[in-house]
């Protein structure tokens, strides 16, 4: 028995769900119900059956159903747009904070508690950043922790989180970094090769890009570089992250680190003086002596 089919926007692409019952919908609409698009077109890159033989959907379907279709509407954007394992927090003006962090680190607890206080939710998983900054939103249900390692997902609406402008450009990256022992929290801008090093291993499709690690570069080149803020709870950094990224914040200054694209024994890469850094398959190896010196030595900094 089929009481609705229910049309996902994912983000570039179209689910379809295909709903049993009412409660079953209501269920749905609960978790997705700013993804629900009636009026999508284009033909559905995933069909999938809610179960009809229970009475309620377990949460474990559910967080299955979430990482399948986040993988299956990741597909399409390899390429041409640059994917964070990064929360994204809008301001009114439509520009987006992207908050970057290896999941299960506190890019969920940030999204959810900024969210409710002023910033529209965007994402709390995966940024899609297109080669004109603007972002596609996902404002997929949150995972919480319930009790120990099980979790349950909760809608952005049951969370009362706001909602973004329609327009969405990002305008700012920070790489969280969580530490309970920071008594006061601080930001600052990381090095090219600094920015790199934290970057790529939340780039996960970062070999689909053409020069990967110039395009990731160039835009951090745009919205002011990488910083990272270190905290001890998200609720003491709301100071610091207002200002991130608007047209108040300061430029970097004068004199700051520049980069070149470089080729390294066939790799493609970046410099900073006398130092590269290249991508090689996933293994950024660092370069420390002169750059194209047959006796250059490399050392792997992130496999």
């Amino acid at each position: 028995m089929t009481y609705a089919v229910a049309r996902l926007r994912v983000l570039s692409s179209v689910v379809e769900v295909v709903v049993p019952s009412r409660g079953a919908w209501l269920d749905l609409q609960r978790r997705w119900g700013r993804c629900l698009d009636p009026g999508a077109v284009g033909h559905p890159r995933w069909r999938v059956h809610l179960p009809a033989e229970v009475q309620q959907v377990p949460e474990a379907w559910w967080l299955r159903f979430t990482h399948e279709a986040t993988a299956r509407a990741l597909t399409p954007l390899i390429g041409g747009y640059v994917l964070l394992h990064a929360a994204g927090l809008a301001r009114p003006d439509g520009s987006v904070l992207g908050l970057v962090a290896p999941s299960g680190t506190g890019k969920s607890t940030a999204a959810t508690w900024l969210a409710a206080r002023g910033w529209g939710y965007v994402t709390d998983e995966l940024l899609a950043i297109g080669p004109d900054l603007t972002v596609l939103p996902y404002p997929k249900p949150i995972a919480k922790v319930v009790q120990g390692p099980v979790k349950a997902e909760v809608g952005p609406d049951e969370l009362g989180l706001g909602r973004p402008g329609a327009t969405l450009r990002l305008a700012g990256l920070v790489l969280l970094a969580r530490d309970p022992a920071v008594r006061r929290p601080r930001m600052d801008r990381l090095d090219p090769l600094e920015a790199l090093v934290a970057l790529v291993p939340q780039a996960p499709e970062v070999l689909g890009l053409d020069d990967p690690l110039p395009t990731l570069l160039r835009l951090l080149d745009r919205v002011g570089g990488l910083r990272r803020l270190r905290y001890a709870e998200i609720s003491t950094v709301s100071a610091l992250l207002d200002s991130c990224g608007d047209e108040t914040e300061p430029p970097p200054a004068a004199g700051s680190a520049a980069w070149e694209p470089v080729t390294v024994d066939g790799h493609q890469g970046v410099s900073v003086g006398h130092r590269a850094l290249v991508l090689a398959e996933r293994d950024l190896l660092l370069v420390e002596q002169e750059i194209g010196d047959p006796a250059a030595d490399g050392v792997c900094v992130r496999g």
